[in-house]
């Protein structure tokens, strides 16, 4: 499964293949037209790990042309402590692998916050 989450979001692979073969929400494809794309990537991370999927929502905020982006993550305040996890160490890796995506796209500094 992780492997071929990131093959979806960071291509490689069958597309089509890997949204059809998964299960439970993962009909979502965080990849448009073969570009990643953080705000999808990011709302389809923090919903596989919250027991309240239907309340993700990931706002963006794109500062004009100059490569800047903020993603505002909103949750559920009981699934708060899931996408922040032990020691801030989830919320880290979301943000390090949202900051990845965006940088295939051309957007250098992506800031990602969860609305408290």
């Amino acid at each position: 499964m992780p492997i071929r989450l990131l093959k979806k979001i960071f291509g490689g692979g069958d597309q089509e293949k890997d949204a059809s073969a998964g299960a439970g929400g993962t009909d979502r494809i965080a990849v448009t037209g073969g570009e990643a794309d953080p705000v999808k990537f990011v709302e389809f991370m923090v919903s596989q790990l919250v027991v309240s999927p239907d309340a993700v929502r990931v706002e963006a905020d794109r500062q004009g042309s100059s490569g800047e982006m903020s993603l505002l993550i909103i949750c559920d305040k009981n699934d708060m402590g899931r996408v922040i996890g032990k020691g801030g160490k989830t919320i880290s890796a979301i943000r390090s692998l949202a900051s990845d995506a965006a940088s295939r796209i051309g957007i250098r500094n992506l800031k990602v916050e969860l609305q408290d």
